[in-house]
């Protein structure tokens, strides 16, 4: 598992610092840490099966902004993972909405050992039970990702495609779709199946961490911090 240099430790606490004190100002301060079997990213299993570990703290203001941090045990490839990120998000009965911006920086990866250097901006919009979101990078890569899910009671369905880049001279498509089907025990343990059902033969002989084979199986156990 990939460790984080103790001046990224530092970084974040600066952050997450200066978080905690305008959240305590305005309105909320939420934190968690997370477990599960696999890394899932949209659809990809990107831990190559190891299991994952996470955490968040996130501040969320009276107006409807928010900004918060996410630290992940990260990937086989890129390695340990910090996103910072901030949005705004409100609701109308029936209606929300939810506008930002993501950037993810990885401390042992050349290419994206920069904050900034990779960064995602995102929209959803949901009625009643159901979300259409679209995200598109901004910095470090040409790659879009809609979205479309629905939840009923425990059960939650989101089927996604991604619009992936490919590398010059490639003349395949990277794009795929997936679909996830997760069941919510209770408020912290999910069941998450998740398969990959289009990509194009050419993606998946060139043997990337697409894969159609066989369906994604995540347990994950959510712990919420109180920082009352």
């Amino acid at each position: 598992m990939s460790t984080i240099p103790k001046k990224v430790f530092a970084g974040i606490l600066s952050v997450l610092s200066l978080t905690s004190a305008l959240a305590s100002a305005e309105t909320s301060l939420d934190a968690s840490v997370s477990v599960a079997n696999l890394y899932l990213y949209r659809g990809l299993n990107l831990g190559g099966g190891t299991p994952a570990v996470s955490g968040d703290l996130v501040a969320n203001f009276d107006s409807g902004f928010y900004a918060g941090s996410w630290v992940g045990s990260g990937d086989t490839t890129w390695g340990a993972e910090v996103d910072l990120f901030a949005g705004w998000a409100a609701d109308w009965n029936d209606i929300s909405l939810d506008a930002g911006a993501y950037t993810y920086y990885y401390p042992n990866y050349d290419d994206y050992d920069t904050v900034g250097a990779l960064s995602e901006v995102f929209l959803s919009i949901g009625y009643s039970m159901f979300t259409l979101g679209y995200k598109e990078f901004v910095a470090g890569s040409k790659t879009s990702y809609a979205s479309f899910g629905g939840e009923y009671k425990a059960f939650s369905v989101l089927a996604g495609w991604a619009n992936a880049e490919e590398p010059q001279g490639q003349n395949w498509s990277n794009d795929y779709g997936h679909l996830d089907v997760t069941y919510a025990f209770n408020e912290r343990v999910s069941f998450t199946v998740s398969k990959v059902v289009h990509v194009s033969d050419e993606a998946l002989a060139d043997g990337s961490v697409i894969s159609d084979d066989d369906a994604l199986f995540v347990l994950a156990y959510s712990l919420p911090i109180d920082l009352d």
